[in-house]
């Protein structure tokens, strides 16, 4: 047996005192007499003062002792087992955005009603009992913890804002039973019940709380920025979605941090269950822009607002260097009329380059080169035509959604040079990427003049994905809104590459986050919504924007409270072993303090009685 509060056993210098005071302390039973007056001056002879007499072993003493002693117990709070085992709370906290959807009745959020049944529970585990916080997600993380007093923990549950799109809770419970001992408690907190088939599959060791209400709900489902032609307006647009059981009022502002008055305010009406769709013209130089919803049905913030970054006009520069009467040309010059967003440059200027096959690839670092056959005139080896059947390197996002069936790739002659192969027929590469050089270099092993592919589909989704995949590796971000589960693209200018001055870093809402400097960065989804900027040292190499699109994290008419225990006896009961003992000590202490005052009732003097 060990104490849970070692300072309470001070009290136990109670029982000397208790003692000392006894020893005082005179009682005189009641004595009754005849003939008061017969005594005379007797009767108001003053009691000399006290002095220390012999400790009188007496009932009273023994029931006040015992009921000190108990007392002091109670205080200290006296447990059973190893000392060591102290207990140990594990929360699994629902980071879903809907956490942060307010009550109707108190309007506090589900957040604020988990962080207080959080402190309830630890409370009820003991002074010295400690706790570890985790938030549910795509990849569950640790808040808080592991094993720390609430007082530490209590900042980061400060700080912790839910914006989590939908969500399974599997790696969040498996990791919580990872950290489960004999004196460990399991608890999950979300706003949703479970589904009785996703509770039995989960462990029965983790108690489940549900602090949920179902509500209505306005949510934005999608939205962006598309830019006009140059000098000509963009477009905003926005799907809006009433997800509640009765129609809604809705005020609807835009605006800009770079104009002191809104773009456009409009109020309007959504019927149940329908969806608005918003279409609003802006000049080029409006800046970043918000949209913002404002409705007495709308419980959940996270998704009433959208902020849109104006996108860069990336106009990718392409240069055609084929010769007039290469049987490339034509084909190429006709597909490119369909493909946006890029401009003719000069070979000196471009950042793709379509040439001839013989011809040498740029050398410029962020060109790109593709060659185009016949390799070359006349040779040893004959030309060759195939039909197929074609090896595609699926990896490579060039050949992605190419088919090839049918084509015939023709004029295919044999080349020694250092290559990937990108697309071949059996072990001849008919397009690859050469080796060993300093700009991105690609050969088309092929003479449209004997080939059917310009005739296919694939064709133009060739050339597409050639510029696509070019924009993709230009220095920029490639586009400037994401949704939350959007990876994040953006290349470095060489400058940036080759500068150890400076870091790469990645800000938000006052935090920074270093980058690692690569040609190509790759950021994973960021889950907050908000404006980021990219920055090299103090340049500013980019701006993007997260929101949050997920109409089923929206949809708060499935939200509900319950409550699961654990099913089987675990370490809850083990932590609860001592909870007996204090009841026990609680109802001796009440039975002897009941006993000392009916004691003290039958020993208390009484008025004298006489007689004539």
């Amino acid at each position: 047996m060990y104490f849970a509060n070692p300072w309470g056993l001070l009290t136990l210098a109670s029982l000397p005192i208790i003692a000392y005071i006894h020893i005082f302390h005179r009682r005189y039973p009641p004595l009754e007499i005849a003939g008061l007056h017969l005594w005379g001056l007797e009767v108001n002879r003053q009691a000399p003062g006290r002095k220390k007499e012999r400790l009188p072993i007496s009932r009273t003493l023994l029931l006040e002792l015992l009921a000190a002693l108990l007392m002091s117990l109670l205080v200290s709070q006296p447990r059973f087992g190893e000392p060591e085992k102290v207990p140990h709370l594990v929360v699994i906290l629902d980071n879903s955005a809907s956490m942060s959807a307010k009550a109707s009745k108190d309007q506090v959020p589900f957040r604020d009603a988990a962080i207080s049944t959080l402190k309830g529970r630890l409370e009820s585990l003991g002074k010295k009992a400690v706790v570890t916080v985790l938030l549910s997600g795509r990849r569950p993380v640790m808040l808080a913890g592991p094993g720390i007093p609430l007082k530490e923990a209590q900042q980061a549950l400060d700080l912790w804002q839910p914006t989590s799109g939908k969500h399974e809770f599997y790696s969040a419970w498996d990791l919580a039973t990872q950290l489960k001992t004999e004196a460990t408690t399991l608890l999950f907190l979300t706003d949703t019940p479970l589904k009785k088939e996703v509770a039995d599959s989960m462990s029965q060791d983790i108690e489940v709380i549900a602090l949920g209400e179902k509500l209505p709900n306005l949510a934005f489902t999608a939205g962006g920025w598309t830019l006009g032609k140059p000098n000509e307006p963009g477009q905003l647009f926005a799907r809006l979605a009433n997800l509640g059981p009765k129609e809604s009022e809705v005020t609807l502002t835009v605006s800009s941090k770079i104009q002191q008055k809104p773009l456009s305010t409009k109020t309007f009406k959504i019927p149940s269950r329908l969806e608005e769709i918003i279409q609003i013209p802006v000049l080029p130089g409006t800046g970043n822009v918000t949209l913002k919803l404002d409705s007495k049905d709308d419980p959940l913030s996270v998704d009433s607002t959208l902020e849109l970054v104006e996108p860069e006009r990336r106009l990718l520069k392409v240069a055609v260097a084929l010769p007039v009467d290469h049987s490339a040309t034509k084909p190429l010059v006709k597909v490119l009329k369909f493909i946006n967003n890029w401009e003719s440059a000069s070979v000196e200027t471009a950042d793709l380059i379509f040439g001839p096959a013989g011809s040498a690839p740029n050398s410029k670092p962020n060109c790109w080169w593709i060659g185009v056959g016949p390799l070359a005139a006349g040779g040893t080896s004959k030309p060759e035509d195939y039909l197929g059947p074609y090896i595609l390197e699926k990896r490579n996002p060039l050949v992605e959604g190419l088919s090839l069936g049918g084509v015939v790739w023709g004029g295919v002659q044999p080349t020694t040079t250092n290559v990937t192969p990108i697309i071949s027929v059996g072990s001849n590469p008919v397009f690859m990427q050469l080796r060993g050089l300093t700009s991105r270099a690609y050969l088309m092993n092929i003479d449209l003049a004997r080939s059917n592919i310009t005739e296919s589909p694939d064709w133009p989704i060739l050339v597409s994905n050639l510029i696509e995949e070019c924009r993709r590796n230009q220095p920029g971000l490639q586009q400037a809104n994401y949704r939350q589960d959007q990876q994040i693209f953006f290349g470095l200018a060489p400058e940036i590459l080759n500068d150890d001055k400076a870091e790469l870093e990645l800000l938000f809402q006052g935090t920074k986050r270093p980058l690692a400097k690569t040609r190509i960065v790759e950021l994973p989804p960021q889950e907050k919504p908000g404006v980021y900027e990219i920055k090299h040292g103090e340049t500013l190499v980019g701006t993007f924007a997260i929101n949050f699109f997920d109409r089923e994290e929206s949809e708060l008419s499935g939200l509900g409270d319950a409550h699961r225990d654990v099913a089987i006896a675990g370490s809850k009961q083990a932590l609860l072993v001592d909870d007996p003992f204090t009841i026990w000590i609680m109802i001796g202490m009440v039975l002897i303090v009941g006993v000392i005052i009916s004691d003290w009732f039958v020993l208390k003097p009484k008025n004298l009685v006489t007689s004539s």
